[in-house]
């Protein structure tokens, strides 16, 4: 995020905390609160003056998520600290059966997944693509190894490579970032030594 949109969201939370009127659990668009916005846009001073001023910490978004869950695919280590500090569930599930452990396997946010494992986050939770979040590290052979480092038997996690794949698709494609599969790689590289063949 640049300096400028920071500035500008730290001076909507101004703002919005200045109104008398405004209900800091007011769900907005997605049925997110500025809670779940904070978490993944600002940082742990902002998550702090939001949970002292009422933030329900535990707002579920329309997809289930808590703003713990928003912070940990986002890599925001010091919100995720401050999440948890202020009792945000470690544990939360969202709509798709998915704990903010899974989100931050996925993202490839070791530092987030360091502070998640050492808060009692749950490597055994299943997802309903039928994945642990240990199963989506194991994608990513940095944090297999990371992990592995830290004394995480990552051996015995089951390779799930194609569900884990499907997931992987879905998931980013809900938040609006797009996947490439390496099908879709190598089928790109193809048509582009065609083209210039031709």
């Amino acid at each position: 995020m640049s300096k400028e949109a920071k500035e500008a969201f730290d001076r909507f939370i101004g703002a919005f905390l200045d109104n008398p009127l405004q209900n800091i659990n007011e769900r907005l668009k997605r049925g997110r609160t500025v809670l779940h916005y904070a978490a993944q846009l600002s940082d742990a001073g902002v998550i702090r003056l939001l949970i002292e001023e009422g933030a329900n910490i535990n707002a579920r978004d329309d997809n289930g998520e808590t703003a713990l869950h928003l912070a940990a695919f986002s890599g925001k280590v010091e919100n995720v600290k401050a999440l948890l500090e202020g009792g945000a569930e470690v544990n939360a599930i969202s709509n798709n059966r998915a704990v903010p452990l899974h989100l931050a396997c996925l993202a490839r946010r070791i530092k987030t997944i360091e502070v998640l494992i050492n808060s009692g986050g749950n490597i055994d939770a299943i997802d309903k693509f039928g994945c642990s979040p240990l199963s989506y590290a194991k994608i990513y052979p940095k944090v297999t190894s990371h992990l592995e480092k830290k004394g995480v038997n990552m051996r015995d996690v089951p390779p799930m490579y194609g569900k884990a794949n499907e997931a992987v698709k879905e998931i980013m494609e809900r938040r609006g970032t797009k996947v490439v599969s390496l099908d879709e790689i190598e089928e790109i590289l193809l048509s582009e030594k065609t083209s210039q063949k031709g």
